[in-house]
């Protein structure tokens, strides 16, 4: 039963990877038979309360401004989510709290699920943490995109959230940004990968967002086989934009080039555990294409 020592908490966890299809695959289990998501997306528990020491001053979980933070209402207006929301804001991240959030009055029968991705920057000792409070069975998955392209998304995310304007021109200076930890460490799959796979084994699974541009449906069914559910595709659902970029700003050649040779070592090192990824994702002209409507990854 739900809310026993060996049942709290989510059934499974997507740790990113950040701007790599995360809120489309949240938006499109939003509402399914059977699969519970929370009314706000990202939780930040484990790297709130077991944070990269690398992240410490750095970074901190950005607070919900104004009345963003009671737009989980707009989709679903109801005293559960009141409650859902008081406590995801008001009370103190513990273990209990934690476990709190995915109750079984509005779970039931459905799997669980806690969609952060910035877990994936979590180091040996936050995974380690993780693995103590995950039931066991817990399944975790992580989505890789070409680092390259998902640090210039994440980049211009970073700048939309602070209302400036990338200097497009000055690519040193973007280059010396996109090496901060903030960024560093998001792209660093095959790091991620090692410490959760250690710790998770059969329960931990990658997946390519190349996968969910060009197959939408078959990603959604592979990812339901892998969380032993079955997902109903909702085809409306399927090509709405999710966390879009507005302006759609192309990555300067010059900067692709510095970030190819930068990424080098860590693709070469993921190919590994992902084959092919270093074909696809070292060309000098990028992936080969856009985020795909449907993803909307900026």
């Amino acid at each position: 039963m739900r809310g026993t020592a060996d049942s709290a908490g989510p059934d499974f966890v997507c740790i990113g990877a950040q701007k790599a299809g995360t809120t489309w695959l949240y938006d499109n289990l939003v509402g399914q038979r059977d699969v519970w998501v929370p009314p706000e997306k990202e939780i930040h528990f484990f790297n709130t309360v077991c944070a990269n020491e690398e992240l410490l001053g750095v970074e901190a979980r950005r607070p919900a401004a104004g009345l963003r933070r009671y737009e989980p209402l707009l989709r679903s207006p109801s005293v559960h989510t009141i409650r859902w929301l008081r406590r995801f804001h008001g009370e103190p991240r513990t273990t209990r709290w934690y476990y709190s959030l995915f109750p079984p009055e509005l779970v039931g029968d459905r799997k669980a699920g806690d969609f952060t991705p910035a877990y994936a920057t979590l180091d040996e000792r936050g995974v380690a943490y993780a693995r103590r409070v995950l039931r066991p069975g817990c399944r975790v998955f992580l989505i890789v995109r070409n680092p390259i392209e998902r640090a210039w998304s994440g980049l211009k995310m970073l700048y939309r959230w602070r209302g400036e304007e990338l200097p497009l021109e000055r690519v040193d200076a973007l280059l010396r940004e996109m090496d901060e930890p903030t960024h560093r460490l998001r792209g660093d799959y095959a790091r991620t990968i090692r410490l959760w796979d250690d710790a998770f084994g059969d329960d931990f699974r990658v997946f390519r967002y190349e996968r969910l541009a060009s197959a939408p449906v078959e990603f959604l069914r592979e990812v339901g086989e892998f969380l032993d559910v079955e997902i109903d595709v909702d085809l409306e659902r399927l090509g709405r934009r999710s966390n879009s970029d507005p302006e759609r700003k192309p990555m300067p050649d010059a900067l692709r080039r510095k970030l190819v040779d930068a990424f080098r070592p860590q693709v070469e090192e993921l190919d590994r555990y992902v084959p092919g990824v270093a074909e696809a994702w070292l060309r000098p002209a990028g992936d080969g294409g856009r985020a795909p409507a449907a993803a909307g990854a900026g």
